[in-house]
């Protein structure tokens, strides 16, 4: 069986290049998505890339110094001597066509790389040298994304179409009478802060041990999926099962010990038990908890998961765990933290990427004493994270370091660390229901006031068979 000849118009091919050497001007139209490796010959690759060097030099460009220039680099028997760019430069009466010419140069360039791209995958299925068939299968579907992103989308534009965008939004926020612009979360503190969470925002939350980030991750995203947004959960941390016990316990208000072993109390929580697994089993909320998972097979399965319908949240528990090739850590965690804001962009909405602090605040005072409040250097590698990420929170619990139960006041602060319109440092406080796996509101005086003076802590409940806040979000 013979082989196939791969995609290639060569004919387009000589179009663009004699356009270009009659109006060099016209690169304008088409530098900035062309590239030279979208040419199939080799001698057009060339010729390509010496008009584009010569252009950028602003030295002059046609049939005749092109010819001159090849001869004076001994390079002309590389693009078939100086007849052939001659020929080229002298068969075009026009480069009007340049623009549809060059696009079909491109999409023959794109069909030889989706062949490449199968014929590897095709090569390590059979050849896979111990890597796992997910890892292959992510790394696949990365190949094709970036294949499916290098198009002519992008680029200077008019900014009229882009106001009237914009003013049709504001309209529709207006008229919706929502302050809410992003996605709202069960407390109201962080929606007056934020207005919702962002579109293709990349909102990192990041905390010592035990001071209950992946309860703040759980209870978003249980909250939002049983609000009827479809909501992806990656649990690189905790197996499934802990999830729904910690999520079931959330909703219900069932003491998690009791779900740790039901056997050991003589209390009765099966009815809520019931309610619980009814209620999450029909919200939108997809759960992955496979360990060790890259940063390429979140996005391939968060890209696939969108495709079917679309996501309105991801939560990543946690950046910290994400698997990394073990070389430069600081270089690698910086590649999560750009994959997880690409994630994003591409997704439009918002990434919840939960992240481990280092423990130096902890050790400066150690159990017993007040530990000092974390701030952004105290986040691991945090150059990146800090640069990406558009909100930066870090959780801090001072009754942890309390040195007696009577000091605890259940307070839970989220400190802003960076964000957009927000004052650096801002202190919003949540309070800690722990034994039943939640975050409420705090209402009240703060905790630094008497504790016997505050009200009662702003509780979620169900109206209608939605999980939501009370009081007025």
């Amino acid at each position: 069986m013979s082989m196939r000849p791969p995609p290639a118009a060569i004919d387009a091919e000589q179009q663009v290049l004699g356009s270009l050497m009659l109006v060099p001007e016209s690169m304008a139209k088409i530098g900035d998505w062309l590239t030279p490796e979208d040419f199939y010959r080799r001698d057009h690759r060339l010729i390509f890339t010496t008009i584009r060097d010569l252009l950028a030099r602003n030295k002059p460009v046609d049939c005749v110094t092109m010819a001159d220039w090849f001869v004076a680099n001994n390079l002309a028997d590389q693009v078939g001597g100086t007849a052939y760019v001659y020929e080229l430069g002298n068969t075009q009466g026009s480069a009007a066509n340049i623009v549809a010419h060059a696009e079909i140069v491109r999409e023959k360039s794109l069909l030889r790389s989706l062949i490449q791209t199968g014929t590897e995958a095709v090569n390590t299925g059979f050849e896979c040298n111990g890597v796992d068939a997910q890892t292959l299968v992510a790394d696949t579907m990365r190949k094709l994304t970036k294949l499916s992103l290098t198009d002519r989308n992008g680029g200077l534009e008019p900014v009229k179409p882009m106001l009237r965008s914009w003013f049709d939004l504001l309209r529709a926020r207006w008229e919706s009478g929502d302050k809410m612009t992003g996605l709202v979360t069960p407390w109201k503190l962080v929606n007056d802060l934020t207005f919702g969470l962002q579109p293709a925002d990349l909102i990192v939350v990041g905390a010592r041990p035990a001071m209950g980030k992946s309860v703040l991750g759980f209870n978003l995203a249980a909250f939002t999926a049983l609000r009827g947004d479809r909501t992806a959960l990656f649990s690189l941390e905790m197996s499934s099962e802990q999830v729904m016990q910690r999520m079931v316990s959330a909703l219900y208000e069932i003491p998690h010990d009791w779900l740790r072993s039901p056997a050991s109390s003589e209390d009765d929580h099966w009815p809520s038990v019931t309610l619980g697994m009814r209620d999450i089993g029909g919200s939108q909320l997809l759960v992955d908890d496979t360990p060790a998972l890259t940063m390429a097979q979140i996005t391939a399965r968060a890209k696939r998961a969108h495709a079917q319908s679309p996501l309105r949240l991801v939560v990543v528990d946690h950046l910290h765990i994400v698997k990394r090739a073990g070389k430069n850590v600081v270089e690698e965690i910086g590649e999560i933290s750009r994959g997880l804001k690409a994630l994003a962009k591409s997704l439009h909405c918002p990434v919840v990427a939960l992240a481990q602090l280092n423990r130096g605040p902890a050790d400066q005072h150690g159990k017993g004493g007040t530990g000092r409040e974390p701030t952004l250097t105290d986040l691991r590698a945090s150059g990146d994270i800090e640069q990406d990420a558009d909100v930066i929170f870090l959780m801090h619990r001072k009754d942890y370091y309390a040195k007696s139960v009577l000091d605890h006041d259940g307070s839970v602060e989220l400190i802003v660390g960076k964000g957009r319109n927000m004052p650096q440092g801002q202190t919003l406080t949540l309070k800690n229901r722990y034994d039943v796996m939640r975050l409420d509101d705090w209402r009240g005086p703060l905790p630094s006031q008497p504790v016997a003076d505050s009200k009662p802590a702003r509780k979620f409940r169900r109206p209608d068979g939605r999980w939501a806040a009370t009081g007025d979000n």
